[in-house]
């Protein structure tokens, strides 16, 4: 099958010869012409800058790089991030960490502006706010419960103590 179609090209190609002398048509497929298209595709693409177009993206990447392999010894300090991005980075684990530090830039921007609708929320989680849900109030009319080990619990101590706890809400 390849052969006949190698054949079939050099057919086209010998047709199409006096035309392209004539300046009809493309200019002949070459491994050098190939190449250097994909050259200026290639550049064309690429954001050479692309820290400084997404300046929040780049320092949400230092960030997590910083957090998962440690600071480098002499490392330029870095600005501090926005509380609510500095706490979703603050949940994420070990190898969450990693997926940030090799993300692109502009990947996480989109992913942090876009709150509830973040394109990496499956792998990364959201970026959204989580407000404190205050505990329910303590029944103080309720009977006491019988004491099965002779220790008080948790929330027994914590009451004594005078914390409340707050829960929050992780959706």
């Amino acid at each position: 099958m390849r052969f006949v179609l190698a054949l079939l090209r050099a057919l086209l190609a010998v047709l199409l010869a006096p035309l392209r002398l004539l300046g009809f048509g493309g200019q002949p497929t070459t491994p050098a012409s190939i190449a250097a298209a994909a050259m200026e595709a290639e550049a064309g693409e690429g954001d050479p800058d692309e820290a400084a177009s997404h300046p929040l993206g780049e320092l949400v990447r230092l960030w997590a790089i910083r957090r998962r392999y440690g600071a480098q010894p002499g490392g330029a300090a870095l600005a501090p991030l926005p509380p609510l991005v500095d706490a979703w980075l603050g949940q994420l684990d070990r190898g969450q960490l990693a997926l940030v530090a090799m993300t692109p830039p502009s990947m996480l921007e989109r992913h942090i502006a876009a709150g509830p609708d973040g394109q990496l929320k499956s792998s990364l989680g959201l970026v959204v706010p989580q407000p404190d849900v205050p505990a329910l109030p303590a029944n103080d009319d309720a009977p006491a419960r019988p004491d099965r080990r002779g220790e008080p619990s948790l929330d027994e101590v914590l009451s004594d103590l005078g914390y409340t706890p707050k829960l929050r809400y992780r959706g």
